[in-house]
């Protein structure tokens, strides 16, 4: 009986051992970093199964521009680097990871609100940085409350990370004479962002008055005159993807 309870006591220590050593593995494998604006993080751990929450402090809502690759030791090369955005609770935020690679130069756009967020990498050897533009939004969400823009002056709007795929921005301007008319459109988003022209007189027709960026700046000219009149730029998320996130930015002249 004696080497029974022995024998039992034995394995309940073994057993809360093995437990105590499973959970110093798993704490070790996850990691939480303190990322300052506009420094890099190097990763150069040996871990291949890591996984590194990156913590970062929006001020204003705005848009972040992530920069960052892959590397392995002694060698020149860039690899792919795949991020996660998570909220305070490093609960995600969306369903597919953000890509940092040579099809966009490594570096990606999140448009987000104040507050605390952490930024999730399952990778090892490893560059990262971010930067932040903050931008005072002041769309209209519909053709009725469309803001006005004065002609030569830019406007910024974001297209928030968490946000329905249908949301739609509105601008207006008008017309004075009957012209073409050059618009400078800037996307920094991570999928395609939308722009469409619209007049207010529904009795206008208009061929090519929509195109679509993703992290580049067009100028843009009407393909003939247009009357005078009340115009409309609506801005949404090419196709409707939830997950398209970034800003933009649009002139008129």
């Amino acid at each position: 009986m004696k080497n029974k309870k022995k024998m039992w006591s034995l394995l309940a220590v073994m057993f809360v051992f093995a437990m105590m050593l499973g959970a110093t593995s798993v704490s070790a494998a996850t990691r939480v970093v303190n990322l300052s604006p506009n420094k890099w993080h190097v990763d150069s751990s040996r871990d291949t199964s890591q996984t590194v929450y990156h913590k970062i402090k929006i001020p204003k809502a705005g848009y972040i521009t992530f920069s960052g690759y892959g590397y392995l030791p002694y060698s020149n090369g860039k690899y792919p680097v795949r991020l996660l955005m998570c909220n305070s609770k490093k609960k995600a935020m969306q369903s597919e990871e953000i890509y940092l690679s040579s099809s966009n130069d490594f570096r990606n756009y999140v448009a987000v609100k104040k507050g605390t967020y952490f930024v999730r990498v399952k990778d090892f050897h490893y560059k990262l940085r971010y930067s932040f533009k903050a931008v005072s939004e002041k769309s209209g969400t519909s053709r009725s409350s469309a803001r006005k823009i004065a002609r030569n002056k830019t406007v910024w709007g974001l297209l928030l990370m968490g946000e329905k795929g249908g949301k739609t921005d509105w601008y207006k301007f008008t017309v004075p004479t009957s012209k073409r008319i050059v618009f400078s459109f800037g996307a920094r988003a991570n999928n395609g962002v939308e722009l469409e022209l619209l007049p207010a007189d529904r009795n206008i027709r208009m061929t090519d008055n929509r195109g679509y960026l993703m992290n580049t700046t067009r100028t843009w000219t009407t393909p003939s005159v247009i009357p005078k009149g009340t115009y409309y730029l609506k801005i949404k998320r090419m196709s409707g993807i939830k997950n398209t996130t970034g800003a933009y930015s649009l002139k008129w002249k």
